[in-house]
């Protein structure tokens, strides 16, 4: 039998040859994108993850705190400026989710915040104020809401509410809590006037109260609000707060209690002059406690011209009504 040319055998060779390392890269290929694709997901860290070595590079800023501020004498001195008080309180907690500036407020998670249902974003301002303006502009899926306290303060008398929802004025005008009387004290709720009154007539026998908790809505249901900012003097500003179901200003362990709210904005009138001012340094540095007790967590601070301090605050309770509002 004639035995096959040598030209065929070097064909069948080289073929046979070439089948083979296309095989082996392809598995090779393969391989490769199975590490990769085990690498890029060990490298993509969970919310949970993120905020959790946030919370450990915290807890390393509030022991400089103390140390800087024995050092500094501060816990028998007056209240310190707003240089001072930036220094000691920065807003070392990292935002889980990319902070976004809505005017002169920073806000975390701007996106997320326009894919979740049901958001909403509340404002306790001066009338003049236009975050929840600018909010609504932001995020048009969100309901607004804006406060005004009277001239009786917050707690007290009426305050003056702008309401809209997906982008649309829904209502404005000076509303009350109905009057407490015996029959009226029972189910109280906030009741519209007909038309809007002057300020000074603002002034009336009437014994409206009003709590923060029932401004949010959280005597009507569970839902925690999304964005909730507080622009008043800091006497006001402390009294609005310590209204909500929550002990904010125990120095006992909070650990049960969860802030209704997800991220707070709070401006803080630290100026010469201001009677609403702590009366020193330990004061104030209580109160902030207080807030980190609960949970709250700097982010973002913004020093603003009118010698005000605008910071930022993550609520790493409500995590998980953040991490699942989308």
């Amino acid at each position: 039998m004639m035995a096959p040319p040598r030209r065929l055998l070097c064909q069948l060779f080289c073929a046979s040859v070439f089948l083979a390392s296309v095989a082996l890269l392809s598995r090779y290929s393969v391989h490769g994108l199975a590490i990769r694709s085990i690498h890029s997901t060990q490298r993509r860290k969970t919310t949970e993850q993120l905020v959790y070595m946030a919370e450990k590079r915290y807890g390393e800023t509030i022991a400089m705190r103390h140390e800087l501020a024995q050092q500094r004498g501060l816990y028998k001195s007056v209240m310190p400026n707003i240089s001072t008080i930036s220094q000691l309180f920065p807003p070392t907690f990292s935002c889980p989710y990319p902070p976004a500036l809505v005017g002169a407020s920073w806000i975390c998670g701007l996106g997320r915040l326009a894919e979740t249902e049901q958001c909403s974003v509340y404002s306790i301002a001066p009338m003049n104020d236009t975050f929840a303006t600018r909010m609504a502009k932001a995020v048009p899926t969100c309901s607004t809401t804006a406060y005004t306290p009277g001239p009786e303060g917050f707690g007290s008398g009426r305050v003056y509410m702008t309401t809209s929802v997906r982008g649309y004025a829904r209502g404005r005008g000076w509303v009350g809590l109905g009057p407490v009387t015996p029959t009226a004290s029972e189910n109280p709720r906030l009741v519209q006037q007909r038309r809007d009154v002057g300020y000074d007539a603002l002034r009336d026998p009437h014994n409206y109260t009003y709590t923060l908790g029932r401004l949010l809505g959280s005597d009507r249901h569970s839902r925690v609000t999304n964005v909730l900012r507080i622009d008043l003097p800091f006497s006001e500003m402390t009294r609005a707060l310590a209204s909500l179901p929550v002990p904010l200003l125990s120095k006992e362990d909070d650990a049960p209690w969860v802030l209704p709210v997800e991220q707070l904005v709070l401006v803080l009138r630290l100026g010469q002059g201001e009677a609403e001012v702590p009366e020193g340094f330990p004061s104030f540095c209580d109160w902030w406690e207080s807030l980190e007790r609960v949970g709250l967590r700097p982010f973002a601070v913004g020093v603003r011209e009118d010698n005000m301090l605008e910071y930022s605050f993550f609520n790493i309770r409500a995590l998980h009504s953040f991490a699942h509002s989308s």
